[in-house]
């Protein structure tokens, strides 16, 4: 993997986790159910400029925007079922979610072929 790659890996990721806890902290604590635009004006430009650069750095990384998108979706899809089981107790291994984790996992691997 190169590192227009790495970087690209590491800022999805970062900002799949601010964006999990942007639309769930109201589940965690009735303090941001009660300060909800705060909380969306807190995270709104981080996450703007993470998928930004997330994907510049993919695009390049990927030769492909197809490829940076399906990069893209198959990491927040590991990433949320991580954190809901994490923080919210939600277990992830269902049927269904342990599918669709293997799938964004496959999708991940096809994308790092050449």
């Amino acid at each position: 993997m190169n590192w227009n790659a790495a970087i690209a890996v590491s800022l999805f990721i970062l900002t799949d986790i601010v964006v999990w806890f942007q639309i769930n902290a109201q589940f965690l604590d009735g303090l941001w159910k009660k300060h909800a635009l705060l909380l969306c004006a807190a995270c709104a430009l981080p996450v703007a400029f993470g998928y930004y650069f997330a994907w510049s750095y993919a695009a390049t990384a990927f030769g492909s925007w197809w490829g940076t998108r399906f990069v893209a979706f198959a990491l927040s899809f590991l990433v949320f079922p991580i954190l809901t089981h994490y923080f919210l107790g939600e277990s992830m291994f269902t049927i269904k979610t342990t599918i669709c984790v293997m799938l964004a996992l496959c999708i991940l691997g096809v994308q790092t072929l050449k």
